[in-house]
């Protein structure tokens, strides 16, 4: 009798440990499978990011219309995407966009932003910096701009 209830511990141990096993494993792949579903591949993003190049290729400030474009030309071999751009004077004080944003620019082509330069610039020695926010950098522009 004594050897029979050793097997029957053995067995009731066995179904015990199998069911827990169960309980957890079907606990953790829902788990899994919630926790794995927010995750995204970035290798597209960093391959698009490493064949991206931008460049402000110049900046013309017209002092009859308080107006200031800021052409910007994509050279890369990806299309692209311009966040924001700031220009900002020697004292670095801001000037207000005319344009929207985001504003898509296909590999190879320009697209111009305007600003708008009213008590930001009165000469172009006040002209500072212009920093323009892509997708995958900042660009920025130090030369002397078109007056």
């Amino acid at each position: 009798m004594k050897g029979v209830s050793d097997i029957i511990s053995g067995v009731i141990l066995i179904v015990f440990v199998i069911v827990l096993g169960s309980i957890l494993m079907t606990y953790s792949t829902g788990f899994l499978r919630e926790e794995t579903s927010g995750i995204t591949n970035k290798t597209g993003e960093v391959i698009d990011c490493s064949a991206s190049r931008a460049e402000v290729f110049d900046v013309y400030i017209d002092f009859s219309t308080n107006t200031s474009k800021i052409f910007i030309r994509n050279s890369g071999l990806v299309n692209e995407e311009i966040k924001s751009v700031l220009l900002k004077n020697k004292e670095f004080v801001e000037a207000p966009s005319l344009s929207a944003f985001p504003i898509y620019v296909p590999k190879g082509e320009i697209r111009s932003v305007s600003m708008n330069i009213t008590e930001v610039l009165e000469s172009c020695e006040d002209f500072g910096t212009v920093e323009v926010e892509m997708q995958c950098r900042t660009i920025n522009f130090n030369k002397s701009p078109k007056c």
